[in-house]
């Protein structure tokens, strides 16, 4: 898989793994890697587009964000495609929590330790 192998050989070259922080977009959310990011003792960010079972397998991601209070805000400014100012209210938390193997996968990985940054987005036109 071609995400396993940029992260493998990006790893590879750096030659300090503990240095790296990965950044991935969604179709790069596959359970494995965070499993072979673990093994070659590295970092990553993922742009998560899967809700996965968490802590126990008696939640999920997304619940666990949601329990979470807001650390902080940040506002972003940009123009819509018509040229129209608009601006977007970040709320921004993290949380550290259990992420589970897909269930079809649990006998092959282990539960992985990670941390969750949430950023749900408040919108208003301008």
């Amino acid at each position: 898989m071609r995400w396993l192998d940029n992260l493998q050989l990006s790893t590879e070259l750096t030659g300090a793994p503990e240095r790296c922080v990965h950044i991935r977009d969604r179709e790069s959310d596959i359970y494995e890697l965070y499993c072979l990011a673990e093994e070659l003792e590295t970092s990553f960010l993922v742009r998560s587009c899967v809700n996965r079972l968490a802590e126990d397998g008696d939640t999920t991601v997304a619940k666990v964000m949601a329990a979470v209070q807001s650390s902080g805000t940040h506002e972003v400014q940009f123009r819509n495609a018509q040229g129209k100012d608009q601006r977007a209210m970040l709320s921004i938390r993290h949380a550290t929590m259990t992420e589970c193997p897909p269930i079809g996968k649990q006998k092959q990985h282990r539960h992985q330790a990670l941390q969750g940054c949430g950023l749900p987005e408040s919108w208003r036109p301008s």
